[in-house]
C-alpha cells in the first residue's frame, strides 16, 4: 500500500507539471498567433504580384502555424497556396489544395475559409468545362457565410462573374457583378471594392456604356493608394483596352493592352495572357496591322493549345460521383474525430476513478486502451484504402493515361464506360484494340492532331484509321465521328 501511495503522488506530480506547461504554452500562443496572422495578411496582399514565389512562403508559414497549433492560419495558407497554383495554371494542384483547405476548414469549423476555398474550386471546375458544377458549388459556398460577412460574399460573387464570363452567360454576368459591387460597398474593404469596380466596368462596356465603364475603372484606381500590383494593373489596363477598342480608338487600346500583357506575364496566368493576345489580335486587325496580328495570333494559339480542356457532358456525372465520395470521406473523418474525443474523455475519467479507488485494475485499463487504439488504426487503414481506390479512378488519371499513351488507358476507359464498348462490339465486332483506343480518344473529343501527338503517329495515319473506323461502324461522311461516339 505504501508503494501504491508513492505511485499515486508521482502521477499527480506529473499531472501538475503538464498543467503548468499547458498554461505557459497558452500564454505564448496569442503572441505567435498575432505574428503569424500579420505575416499571412502581408503574403495575401503581395502574392498576386508573383504567385510562383509565394507557394513555398505559404508552405513555410503553414508548418510554423501547425507546430504552434494555430489552425486557422495553417488552413488559410492551404487556400492561398491553391490560389497561387490557380494563377500559374496548375489546375490539378489548385484543385487538390482547395479540397484540402475545404476538408481542414470543415474539421475546425472555419466557415469563411471553407467558403473561400469552395469558390476557388468552382473557378477550377469552370476552367475544365464543368460550368454547371461550378455555379452549384459557388451557391453552396455563399450559404456557408454569415449574413454580415460582406467582404467574402463580394469575393465569391466576383468569382461568379469570372465563371459567367468563361461560360458566356450574360444574365449571370450582370447579376453577379451587381451583387459583388453591392457586397463590396457594404464591406468597406478597398481591395474588394476595387475588384468589384473592375468587374462591373467590364459589364458596362459589354453593354455599350463605355464612358460609365471608364468611370468605374477610375473609381478602382482611386482605391489603390500606391498599392497597385501586377494582378490589379493587368485587369485595369485590360479594361481600358477593351473600352477604347469598342470606341474604335485602336492606338489607345493597343497601348493599354500591351501594359496588361506585361503585368500578366509577371503573374504567369496563361488564361489571362491568352485573353489579352486575343484582344490585341482584334485591335491589330482593326488597324490592318497584319504583321503584329500574326505575332499575337501565334502566341494566342500556343497558349490556347496548352489550356485546352475536355468538354464532355457525361463527365459531369463522374465528377459528381467523385465529389460524393469526397463528402463521404469528410463525414467518416468527422465521426472518427468524435469517437477519438469521446474515447479520450472516457479513458481520462476511468483513469482518475481507478487511480483513487481501483488501482489494481490499471493493467486491465491499459489493455482496453491498446484494443481501442488498434480499432482506431484499423479504421484509419480502411479510410486510406478507400482514398486510394477513389484516386485510381479519377478523371485526371484517365486523361493522363491518354496523353502519356500508357497501355493501361484502354483498360481504365473500358471500366469507366463499359456500355460504350459493348455497343461498339455489337455494331462492329471486327474493331481492333487500336481501333477501340482511337474510339476512346475520340469519345474524349480529342482532335486528330491531338491523337496523333499523344500516340506518336502522323496525322495522316490517324485520319486513315478514323476512315476505317467510320466504314466499320457504317457512319456517313456527313456525320462528325467524334460527336457520333460521344452520343453513342
Amino acid at each position: 500500500m505504501k508503494n501504491q501511495a508513492y505511485k499515486i503522488i508521482f502521477v499527480f506530480f506529473l499531472f501538475f507539471l503538464c498543467v503548468v506547461k499547458a498554461y505557459q504554452s497558452e500564454n505564448t500562443i496569442p503572441d505567435k498567433q498575432e505574428q503569424y496572422k500579420k505575416e499571412l495578411m502581408q503574403y495575401a496582399k503581395d502574392f498576386g504580384d508573383a504567385p510562383k514565389k509565394y507557394i513555398d512562403k505559404f508552405e513555410t508559414l503553414r508548418k510554423k502555424a501547425i507546430q504552434e497549433n494555430i489552425r486557422d492560419v495553417a488552413t488559410e495558407c492551404l487556400y492561398y497556396q491553391a490560389y497561387c497554383f490557380y494563377f500559374t495554371n496548375k489546375n490539378d494542384s489548385s484543385s487538390i489544395y482547395s479540397q484540402r483547405a475545404i476538408e481542414e476548414a470543415e474539421k475546425y469549423n472555419n466557415k469563411t475559409i471553407k467558403a473561400k476555398a469552395m469558390g476557388l474550386l468552382a473557378m477550377v471546375y469552370s476552367r475544365r468545362g464543368f460550368t454547371n458544377r461550378a455555379f452549384s458549388l459557388l451557391d453552396e459556398a455563399v450559404k456557408e457565410l454569415a449574413p454580415d460577412d460582406h467582404k467574402t460574399k463580394a469575393q465569391l460573387y466576383a468569382q461568379g462573374l469570372q465563371i459567367s464570363m468563361y461560360a458566356n452567360n450574360q444574365d449571370k454576368e450582370d447579376r453577379y457583378s451587381m451583387q459583388s459591387l453591392k457586397e463590396a460597398e457594404l464591406s468597406g474593404d478597398k481591395r474588394t471594392l476595387r475588384m468589384a469596380y473592375i468587374g462591373r466596368s467590364r459589364i458596362e462596356n459589354y453593354k455599350g456604356n463605355g464612358e460609365q465603364a471608364k468611370k468605374l475603372l477610375r473609381k478602382a484606381i482611386t482605391t489603390l493608394n500606391g498599392a497597385e500590383d501586377n494582378y490589379i494593373s493587368a485587369h485595369i489596363n485590360m479594361g481600358f483596352g477593351e473600352i477604347y477598342h469598342n470606341q474604335n480608338k485602336q492606338d489607345s487600346a493597343i497601348i493599354y493592352q500591351l501594359k496588361a500583357l506585361k503585368s500578366a506575364m509577371a503573374i504567369g496566368d496563361k488564361k489571362f495572357l491568352a485573353d489579352i493576345y486575343n484582344a490585341l489580335k482584334a485591335s491589330y486587325k482593326a488597324k490592318n496591322d497584319f504583321e503584329n496580328y500574326k505575332i499575337a495570333d501565334e502566341n494566342a494559339e500556343k497558349l490556347n493549345d496548352s489550356l485546352r480542356v475536355i468538354n464532355i457532358s457525361e463527365q459531369e456525372t463522374v465528377l459528381n460521383s467523385l465529389e460524393k465520395d469526397a463528402k463521404d470521406k469528410q463525414l467518416r473523418e468527422k465521426r472518427k474525430y468524435l469517437i477519438v474525443t469521446g474515447v479520450s474523455i472516457l479513458l481520462l475519467l476511468i483513469f482518475l476513478f481507478i487511480l483513487i479507488r481501483y488501482y489494481r485494475r490499471l493493467y486491465k485499463l491499459k489493455l482496453t486502451t491498446r484494443e481501442k487504439e488498434e480499432i482506431i488504426q484499423e479504421k484509419q487503414n480502411k479510410i486510406n484504402t478507400l482514398e486510394d481506390e477513389i484516386q485510381k479512378d479519377s478523371i485526371d488519371d484517365i486523361l493522363r493515361y491518354a496523353r502519356e499513351d500508357q497501355p493501361v488507358f484502354l483498360k481504365k476507359y473500358k471500366e469507366l464506360y463499359p456500355d460504350l464498348f459493348k455497343k461498339l462490339e455489337t455494331i462492329a465486332p471486327e474493331l481492333t484494340s487500336d481501333d477501340l483506343k482511337c474510339c476512346a480518344m475520340m469519345h474524349l473529343n480529342f482532335t486528330a492532331k491531338e491523337i496523333a501527338y499523344y500516340t506518336h503517329a502522323s496525322i495522316r495515319t490517324v485520319e486513315n484509321r478514323k476512315y476505317r473506323i467510320r466504314k466499320k461502324l457504317n457512319v456517313k461522311s456527313s456525320v462528325d465521328l467524334n460527336e457520333f461516339l460521344m452520343n453513342l
